[in-house]
């Protein structure tokens, strides 16, 4: 099978410049590279979680249970805690 690229385009660097890298990264790790399937999901910093919300809905239908997602989410708050609080800041 072919190697498969993802291009992310962007404007320079802005205050949202890290929120849309990481909004990249997951829509990267939604590729299925055995079908070249893409699952796609809102990118939304504040997805809902009432049981009208798309966010559980969406992943529901893709077979990730509502407690598993939970356990992602939690696991993936801690370490993006962990990273950032290592990192060093500059203004200029």
């Amino acid at each position: 099978m072919p190697k498969k690229s993802l291009l992310l385009l962007y404007g320079g660097k802005s205050s949202e410049h890290e929120v849309s890298v990481r909004s990249a990264i997951s829509i990267a790790k939604t590729l299925n590279p055995k079908s070249d399937e893409l699952y796609l999901n809102e990118i939304n910093t504040m997805p809902g979680f009432t049981q009208f919300s798309m966010f559980p809905k969406l992943l529901a239908a893709s077979g990730i249970h509502y407690q598993t997602l939970l356990d992602r989410l939690i696991r993936t708050a801690e370490e993006r805690s962990y990273t950032t609080s290592n990192l060093k800041r500059e203004l200029n």
